[in-house]
């Protein structure tokens, strides 16, 4: 739609002022417009005013005399027909739609977090028994090491992703640090060993 064309449908510009071919190209916009407006118009409100009028003499005879109130409700249930342009009207649906386009929110991607699977080892060649104990079991040994070869105890253990501080019991009596891992203050004169974990996070389709 060229600007003459908008400037005539908008009222501001002559039938006469545009050339034929301009005046054939409004005449299809504007049937378009009229079937657009024809589908989306209302069907008329009935004209209920007598009704209303009736109900109100019947239920307060007293008040029948107040012409001003009934002038007001005789006012306010008049239909009224609304006038639009024709080209605002296909402004505003246009723009309407390119909004709903623009403003609506993309669905979530769900995420799978997986637990960390972590390998435990300790050489103790003297010990007959390993366990593992740390604040993801409650410092209880709750995890027996098996030994893999001569003197080297391992155990696999799945855990989520966090921060952890454990040790290993060996024969239920001797706490020891993992010799392999950064080692903190346990806070009664002792050192336990801390581990952190990242969990691999998998988007699911």
């Amino acid at each position: 739609m060229n600007e003459r064309i908008h400037r005539a449908l908008d009222g501001e510009l002559g039938r006469s002022e545009l050339t034929p071919g301009e005046r054939a190209e409004l005449a299809a916009y504007e049937d378009v417009i009229r079937r657009s407006v024809a589908a989306e118009q209302p069907a008329a409100a009935p004209d209920v005013t007598a009704s209303v009028l009736e109900r109100i003499a019947r239920i307060d005879p007293v008040r029948r005399h107040r012409g001003v109130a009934v002038r007001a409700l005789s006012w306010l249930w008049q239909p009224r027909p609304i006038s639009l342009r024709p080209a605002l009207v296909m402004a505003a649906a246009v723009a309407l739609l390119l909004l709903r386009g623009l403003f609506t929110p993309a669905a979530p991607v769900p995420r799978e977090v997986r637990d960390v699977f972590v390998q435990f080892r300790l050489d103790a060649p003297d010990a007959e028994r390993v366990e593992l104990a740390g604040d993801f079991t409650d410092w209880q040994p709750g995890y027996a090491l098996y030994e893999t070869a001569p003197g080297v105890w391992s155990r696999m253990v799945s855990l989520q992703a966090g921060v952890y501080d454990y040790a290993f019991v060996i024969d239920g009596v001797r706490w020891v640090p993992d010799p392999l891992a950064p080692q903190v203050d346990d806070g009664f004169g002792g050192r336990n060993s801390r581990l952190t974990l990242v969990s691999p996070v998998r988007d699911r389709t």
